[in-house]
């Protein structure tokens, strides 16, 4: 029977029904719970032999008994199956692994797996961008908060880099990437972070391997970066790392400190040096212009001087056909205006000066005959008479 009479003369399921003497909590009467008659209620020692009263009752065998085992057995069973179950937030992937090895991945959701060892799970970010710093150590903000793009503690061996002509250059980058694919990421690669740098890192010292100084620091950052991104995708593809690289970004590009006072130096006198050059070149392009103009004004002017002179030849030609047809038709009247017309161009360019060789005009007495000869002499420029004083 589940329940027995302890006291022996019947009773209920506490083994107290048949004596009045006892309550049904099994102690004197007047200790009952709700009995006010007694001074308090039941004690901890009874509380304590009514618990183990039940357990017999439930357990006929005791702890150790058959019954007993295969309760707590199918316990253990249930609290171990349970252990299966997960759940997997949005933006994430979860891989459930077959005593190590890969079973499938599953989305966002409630989920099970055996219970480990036989089966077990990992949980990964594919939405999280994961920030990589390469050539410096990013420090925390004063107050304790989040990570500032202020840089704390430079890592020469990772930022300073050799260039094409074999001087040194420090460079701070950093990376931006996710995980593309759970599957690859946890079996493709054993430490993760550490390939991408060393990627990363390969990467650009490739890329400004092939430059020299100059070019390095004048050239543009997107460019640099756009490089940098692709190659860090190629290689990390031919691995088949499932990591997808987003972004690449210069932080600083600059000499090493011990040498950026002689740099600053030598890139003041390569900006006077461009600055001189373009000056002689706007001079060259100033002098050239006002070459080409003096050499088309000439060219010009000769083109004119050509007309003219081609015209007056052919004027000259004419008029002597002219004349010829003249002298042709009566050749005494043409002979003398051709003489009236040479005299008249003769004398019309002379200095003439008449002298009256009689008496004194009149006044009496003799006149002493002045000639000016130097007001007679021409001028400086004017042009002497064909037939000299007359």
């Amino acid at each position: 029977m589940p329940w027995t009479n302890q006291g022996g003369n019947g009773g209920g399921p506490w083994g107290s029904g048949g004596n009045n003497d006892q309550n049904p909590w099994g102690g004197p009467p007047g200790r009952g719970p709700g009995n006010s008659g007694g001074p308090s209620g039941p004690s901890f020692e009874d509380m304590i032999r009514r618990g183990q009263d039940r357990m017999r009752q439930l357990i006929p065998g005791g702890i150790g008994g058959k019954r007993a085992i295969i309760l707590g057995v199918l316990a253990l069973v249930a609290i171990w199956m349970a252990t299966g179950l997960f759940r997997v937030q949005p933006g994430e992937q979860g891989v459930i692994m077959t005593f190590g090895a890969f079973t499938r991945t599953v989305g966002s959701g409630l989920h099970y797996h055996l219970p480990g060892p036989i089966q077990s799970v990992e949980i990964v970010n594919t939405e999280q961008d994961r920030l990589l710093d390469i050539g410096f150590i990013r420090g925390n903000s004063p107050s304790g908060g989040a990570a500032t793009a202020v840089v704390q503690r430079d890592v020469p061996q990772e930022s300073l880099m050799l260039t094409g002509d074999e001087n040194i250059i420090d460079i701070d980058f950093t990376v931006r990437w996710r995980i593309s694919n759970a599957e690859n990421y946890l079996f493709r690669l054993r430490n993760q972070e550490d390939t991408v740098r060393a990627v990363a890192e390969s990467v650009m010292r490739e890329i400004i391997g092939q430059s020299d100084l100059q070019s390095a620091l004048t050239r543009s950052r997107a460019e640099i970066e756009q490089d940098v991104r692709d190659g860090i995708r190629r290689i990390l593809g031919d691995y088949e790392s499932g990591i997808s690289v987003t972004s690449v970004q210069l932080l600083n590009v600059s000499p090493p400190p011990q040498v950026i006072d002689a740099f600053n130096d030598v890139i003041r006198a390569q900006a006077d040096r461009e600055t001189q050059v373009n000056q002689g070149r706007r001079y060259f392009a100033e002098v050239r212009e006002q070459s080409r103009g003096e050499a088309a004004r000439m060219l010009q002017d000769a083109e004119a001087y050509q007309e003219r002179v081609i015209n007056e030849a052919e004027g000259q030609a004419q008029r002597f056909l002219y004349v010829l047809s003249s002298y042709s038709q009566n050749p005494s009247v043409t002979s003398q205006r051709m003489y009236v017309e040479t005299l008249q161009d003769v004398l019309s360019n002379a200095n003439v000066v008449m002298i009256d060789s009689g008496n004194g005009g009149g006044t009496g007495g003799d006149v002493v005959q002045y000639l000016p000869l130097n007001e007679l002499l021409p001028r400086h420029g004017a042009t002497a008479p064909a037939n000299g004083n007359q």
